[in-house]
């Protein structure tokens, strides 16, 4: 969250959907002024639905994530517990993390499936359930076009046949003329009859040709294919249950060593609350989904309201342009997401391989454009957790990010850093004073003590220093003064 949200305010982002709210405020005014008391009554209770939706969404996102919080202690308990086990030499501790890693695999793979499920069911994937009426209904729509497009054939040759006959009334005579007007009747009509549509095509529907083919589309092409993908992910999905539900069941196996026994009960229990605390996640989660789709219904149905309003109000053409506005908007919030998330992964990257010791350790790092969730890819490929950096790997990991942030805002920001070497080893800590704290920003504030930046670090860093200040507590007056030096060099000039 904290990550997402300094994404966006430095990079700008926030600014449309800034822009995107006044909109919806501007066109909610309009709305209001063309018909206000439709307005109190038809919307006002959908907004108040929609304010005890969105208190009730916030506070399932606060216990889904209090929940998250304690799976991860719970996660970081079994780790210690299977290292203790791994330390004592017990030939099933091994077993059982292999199990477990294989089913922590399988079961990120049953939850992707089942997300996947839900999402081909909000797909087309219901006109494949009644596919002789879906081809039936595209066989309609078809003849109708045709019928649409013989309509204006025969506008157009009957306009084209008069206006020959008008041209040609000046400049033959009128026995030629009658020629003419009788062999144009004869070949047109040869040609209308070629291309007339079956006599019993009614046109019921009275789609425009874009949304006809977009709709046989969907009958013909799209809804067969959502179903052959799903039939897909149900056999991988019964594949994955029945093998998760095997290597659960070699999991729980009691251990043979008495000397582990304690150790493995209390892994199992940890392993319980693990899954009891899983669960009660997955059913605030779907509460919160839940929560979510009955928001969008709401939000849906108030759009409709207003679109009914537009339509009655001379203020349609207001908020048609809004329309149009907001979804130039989403487009061009999407494609400038991924570009600026594109060039801070390249920033990151190349931030943290010039601060950190192992120059060659991160390929790349990559930022989700959707979640904005950070991942560590080392140089062979692999996704790297970050709890398995070191304590001062984390640290350089953070202050790349900031710089990344920094240089891809292209603001002159500001930098304070405290104690920025206190968990750092010596390479680490030449790299943040030569590569660093000289280009960090165009004002950066270095609070450090004497055992951080010691007098070789300092010798270093000294030509990119304007000021150095040594704060000094006096504790016979109680009040710390601040002294234009730096702990063992004499006085500067500022």
């Amino acid at each position: 969250a904290a990550i997402s949200e300094a994404i966006q305010t430095l990079l700008g982002l926030d600014l449309v959907k800034a822009l995107q709210s006044d909109l919806a405020i501007y066109r909610s005014r309009l709305l209001k002024s063309a018909n206000p008391t439709a307005y109190d009554q038809e919307v006002a209770a959908i907004e108040a639905e929609l304010t005890r939706l969105n208190a009730e969404k916030e506070k399932l996102v606060t216990d889904e994530r209090h929940h998250q919080t304690v799976l991860d202690g719970i996660k970081n308990e079994i780790a210690q517990l299977q290292k203790r086990l791994a330390q004592k030499g017990g030939n099933y501790a091994s077993q059982k993390a292999a199990n477990d890693l294989r089913a922590h695999e399988l079961e990120s793979r049953h939850n992707a499936l089942v997300t996947s499920i839900r999402e081909e069911c909000e797909s087309p994937l219901p006109f494949a359930l009644c596919p002789k009426l879906s081809r039936r209904l595209a066989t309609e729509l078809d003849a109708e076009s045709l019928l649409r497009n013989y309509r204006v054939l025969d506008d157009e040759l009957s306009r084209l046949q008069e206006s020959v006959l008008a041209s040609a009334g000046t400049k033959l005579a009128n026995g030629t003329k009658k020629e003419l007007g009788a062999f144009l009747e004869t070949e047109f009509s040869r040609y209308r009859e070629g291309r007339r549509p079956a006599s019993d095509i009614t046109e019921l529907h009275s789609l425009s040709e874009r949304d006809a083919a977009l709709t046989i589309d969907c009958l013909t092409q799209q809804a067969p294919a959502s179903a052959r993908r799903l039939h897909t992910t149900l056999i991988e999905l019964e594949e994955v249950t029945r093998e998760l539900r095997v290597v659960k069941g070699d999991s729980e196996q009691a251990p043979e060593q008495l000397v582990l026994q304690d150790t493995f009960t209390e892994l199992n229990q940890r392993n319980r609350d693990l899954g009891r605390t899983e669960e009660v996640k997955r059913k605030i989660s779907e509460e919160l989904r839940q929560v979510e789709l009955a928001i969008s219904a709401k939000e849906r149905e108030r759009e409709k309201i207003l679109s009914r309003l537009d339509e009655a109000k001379d203020v349609a053409h207001k908020t048609a342009t809004i329309q149009k506005l907001n979804t130039a908007l989403s487009a061009y919030m999407h494609r400038l997401t991924q570009a600026k998330i594109a060039q801070l992964q390249s920033e990151v990257t190349e931030c943290y391989n010039r601060l950190a010791r192992k120059s060659d350790f991160v390929r790349r790092v990559d930022i989700d454009p959707e979640t904005f969730a950070v991942a560590v890819i080392d140089k062979f490929g692999r996704s790297v957790p970050k709890e398995d950096l070191s304590s001062g790997e984390k640290q350089i990991f953070a202050i790349s990010m900031l710089w990344g942030l920094a240089r891809t805002s292209g603001r002159p920001l500001p930098v304070v850093i405290d104690t920025p070497l206190g968990r750092l080893d010596s390479d680490h800590r030449k790299n943040l004073i030569r590569n660093y704290f000289p280009h960090a920003g165009h004002q950066v504030l270095l609070l450090s003590t004497d055992t951080e930046v010691d007098v070789d670090l300092f010798k270093e860093l000294s030509p990119a220093v304007s000021h150095c200040y040594h704060l000094k507590y006096d504790q016979e007056e109680a009040r710390t003064t601040a002294d234009n030096e730096y702990f063992w060099r004499e006085t500067v000039t500022a």
